[in-house]
């Protein structure tokens, strides 16, 4: 192992240089996760999700229109099932936006009681996820 030399008018200290490098570790285990933080960031997630599918929605209403989907569509309806069958793009918003919100509304909720089924389980088992941690380089 070499050191390294010391400067001059200093005490010389032996430093290891080029030596291996040791790391601290620390072993943690997750043994409670709060409901209320888990349904406060679902709400926040789910609904930002939950906007991108309506912005999807409404581009790709605007495609379609474009294409003559929907008229061909009603077109097509009216001669299988009679004459009151028809579909508007804003109905296709409509429930595409009433989709979204409701998935996530229940993609909260279901995080939630998954956090609350987890808390219980880790009082059973004891212990929870055992996560390792190591110092950054």
């Amino acid at each position: 192992m070499t050191t390294a030399a010391p400067a001059p008018g200093s005490q010389a200290i032996a430093k290891p240089v080029g030596g291996p490098v040791r790391k601290r570790r620390a072993r943690l285990a997750l043994t409670h996760i709060d409901p209320w933080s888990v349904l406060k960031v679902t709400l926040v997630l789910s609904i930002c999700l939950a906007l991108v599918t309506i912005i999807a929605a409404l581009v790709l209403t605007a495609i379609l229109s474009v294409f003559g989907v929907f008229s061909a569509v009603n077109d097509a309806g009216s001669s299988i099932l009679g004459s009151g069958f028809s579909v508007s793009p804003l109905l296709f918003i409509v429930l595409s936006a009433a989709v979204s919100l409701l998935n996530a509304v229940l993609f909260a909720a279901l995080a939630t009681v998954g956090a609350m089924i987890y808390n219980l389980a880790v009082r059973f088992v004891g212990g929870g996820i055992q996560v390792v941690l190591t110092e950054a380089d």
